[in-house]
């Protein structure tokens, strides 16, 4: 079992090799250009596609396996790797699955439509709460340990 990583934008890949290391788990980060903060560290592998449009979906759909992990927030992506059967979770640390995925697909089309009659302008920010990045870390640490922890205890 491995972890493959859409790695162009992920903001977590500390985090993500610290939790991997704590269940001994290798990971595949792959991503369009290299990157230097991985290079040469032990169970890490950059693994760098061309930079033609989805060369790294296409890379990770092809190469992971059944029962392998995936971070992505690539919702077709991750689409077409739970159709192959593995585990998915997005930048959130959150699982995916096909219900969910379909429904934040439809989502996502209904509010690009919206933004098209508009003239691609939305109405200002979003509201809620805001979170610090610090939260946003500790959020993801235990999200995806214990996504982890669920699929492999």
């Amino acid at each position: 079992m491995r972890i493959w990583v859409d790695a162009d934008a992920c903001p977590f890949k500390e985090e993500i090799i610290s939790i991997a290391k704590s269940f001994k788990l290798n990971i595949n980060f792959v991503s369009n250009t290299p990157i230097k903060s991985l290079s040469g560290r032990k169970g890490i592998e950059n693994l760098v596609t061309t930079a033609d449009f989805d060369a790294v979906d296409h890379f990770m759909v092809e190469n992971a396996n059944l029962a392998d992990f995936a971070v992505t927030r690539d919702l077709e992506l991750a689409k077409r790797l739970l159709e192959k059967k593995v585990h998915v979770c997005g930048f959130l640390g959150k699982a995916y699955d096909k219900a969910q995925l379909a429904e934040a697909i439809g989502n996502r089309n209904l509010h690009t439509l919206m933004r098209e009659e508009q003239g691609g302008f939305s109405d200002g920010a979003k509201k809620g709460k805001q979170v610090s990045k610090q939260e946003k870390i500790s959020s993801f640490k235990n999200q995806f340990h214990n996504f982890l922890k669920k699929r492999l205890i």
